[in-house]
């Protein structure tokens, strides 16, 4: 495989490198100074080739996932916040950081706040005081605004919607959003379910990173049992069941992700976090295709069939018990019954899985000339040149 030779090359070549000692003008051996392990023997340097394979399949096998974290920041532009932040994604490596109470308004550019390899979506706060959501999202994900959802309604209750894809894998929709503590719990019915309903339209999975400002470790107190009703009205699943939120004389669980799909979750929990006041809850997600159920189609088995054998029990069969009936429909049923009974006894039906569907009628020539018509295409596109062009359209 042109992957093992590459790996192979690498390896090789790391080896030799390190067998050189390094000297500097100072005299010092560079291999000694870091205390390299040199790869000297076969069995060591196939050693070296399969954490290398290793490594690269466990990079192949995380790709499948999606790490989702949140955070009630409590202001990302405050400089040690920030600092934090980023050092938080380069260390666990999130592709999504959510974040509730940013705290930005107009005045802060995307500049001001950005961290190397990732991309920002904003809703900033509308007052003074408190509020603001954005998340963060690898570069690497196509990330698209779902602009008319994401809103803040008069009470301060704030939804930024977005729609993430991670390379070809199925993309899912996200909702960061903040309940303020003044602001009634019906926000729930009066403005989220409506937004939340618009991403159902979408036919994807729905994640939703809050703080909501609702205790779910006091079930019977209004706002938990608020919450409580709406994910059991559209089908939501609240994945954390920690305390959020630990001061001196509290311990409350009011930061919280919900999916409409449980399946979608390998795992989720709580990260203690000295950036806030509020601890870390993430979720991570299998986001590879399902495999679709086989097919299975009926077939003829014809592995035992012998023409003349079924002749002969063909005619054995008293035919003309068909003509007994006056209606033709009755005399089509009594032939078609008598002519499958002998046909099921030499060639019986059975299900068969069917592995890929092709088509059988593209056959290697039509193969070829697909692929010329592509070549032609892509010599237009380039070219520009009518004649070129002419040739493309022939070839369709």
């Amino acid at each position: 495989m042109r992957g093992g030779r590459s790996i192979t090359r690498i390896c090789d070549t790391a080896a030799r490198e390190f067998r050189r000692p390094k000297i500097t003008s100072s005299g010092a051996n560079y291999c000694n100074l870091l205390n390299i392990q040199i790869v000297t023997s076969k069995e060591n340097t196939t050693a070296a080739k399969t954490t290398a394979a290793t490594q690269l399949s466990t990079s192949k096998f995380l790709k499948l996932k999606l790490q989702i974290a949140h955070l009630n920041v409590r202001s990302v532009k405050e400089r040690n916040h920030l600092i934090q932040l980023r050092e938080l994604i380069r260390e666990k490596n999130y592709d999504v950081l959510a974040i509730s109470e940013s705290w930005l308004n107009s005045t802060t550019t995307n500049a001001e706040v950005e961290i190397a390899g990732y991309k920002i979506t904003r809703l900033d706060r509308t007052k003074k005081v408190g509020g603001g959501v954005c998340v963060y999202t690898r570069s690497s994900l196509k990330v698209k605004r779902l602009k008319e959802m994401s809103v803040t309604s008069e009470t301060g209750f704030q939804q930024l919607w977005v729609q993430i894809q991670l390379e070809k894998l199925r993309s899912i929709v996200l909702c960061v959003a903040y309940r303020p503590d003044y602001c009634p719990v019906s926000c729930f019915a009066d403005d989220f379910i409506e937004k939340y309903s618009q991403a159902l339209t979408f036919g994807k999975n729905i994640i939703v990173a809050a703080d909501l400002n609702c205790d779910m470790l006091k079930p019977r107190s209004p706002e938990a049992v608020a919450l409580q009703d709406l994910c059991d009205s559209v089908n939501l699943t609240q994945l954390i069941k920690e305390p959020t939120h630990v001061t001196e004389t509290s311990s409350t669980l009011i930061d919280v992700i919900m999916t409409s799909s449980i399946d979608l979750v390998e795992r989720s929990g709580v990260l203690k976090s000295h950036i806030s006041d509020h601890y870390l809850v993430y979720a991570l997600l299998k986001l590879k295709i399902s495999k679709p159920p086989p097919s299975y189609v009926k077939v003829r088995s014809y592995k035992n069939y012998d023409s003349q054998c079924f002749i002969s029990d063909l005619e054995r069969v008293p035919w003309n018990e068909v003509f007994l009936v006056d209606d033709a429909s009755d005399m089509v049923d009594r032939f078609s019954k008598r002519f499958l009974e002998v046909l099921d006894s030499h060639a019986p039906v059975k299900s068969v899985k069917v592995k890929h569907r092709h088509c059988p009628f593209v056959n290697e020539e039509i193969k070829v000339l697909m692929r010329d018509r592509d070549r032609l295409l892509k010599r237009a596109l380039c070219t520009g040149l009518p004649v070129d062009w002419e040739l493309y359209r022939d070839s369709r």
